[in-house]
């Protein structure tokens, strides 16, 4: 699948997400959402309002966002089915899901209110 939208970097682009994981893919993912999220302040939405959360472990940050792994005919994903996660750096985007481009780069998978997806790398980055 490949995204109208797409940031790596500053720079937009088009990145082939892959349609399954193989077993390593879980591990990195998982690591670069954690280091992606770790100690930064994230909008969250639930039907009780919205609030600030910080996320200092794995456990906590399952138990937050959910994370299920699917794969479906366009891509495969870790996604965010517990809260709404809004993203501070790119307002009006929610971080849906969680993917990894076919040349192995993890990558978030967000979009806006209107469903245009955003895809940014997310390896050794924060935001």
């Amino acid at each position: 699948m490949k995204a109208k939208t797409s940031i790596l970097d500053g720079v937009k682009y088009n990145p082939e997400l892959k349609k399954e994981f193989a077993p390593k893919d879980h591990a990195i993912i998982e690591r670069a959402i954690f280091n992606h999220l770790f100690g930064e302040g994230l909008k969250t939405r639930t039907g009780n309002g919205s609030k600030i959360v910080y996320i200092y472990s794995r456990e906590q940050m399952e138990n937050l966002l959910g994370l299920p792994y699917t794969s479906t005919s366009s891509f495969a994903a870790l996604w965010v089915t517990n809260v709404e996660l809004d993203s501070m750096k790119y307002p009006g985007y929610s971080y849906q899901g969680f993917a990894i481009t076919t040349d192995g780069q993890p990558v978030a998978y967000l979009q806006d209110y209107d469903e245009s997806p955003l895809i940014i790398n997310i390896k050794n980055q924060k935001y």
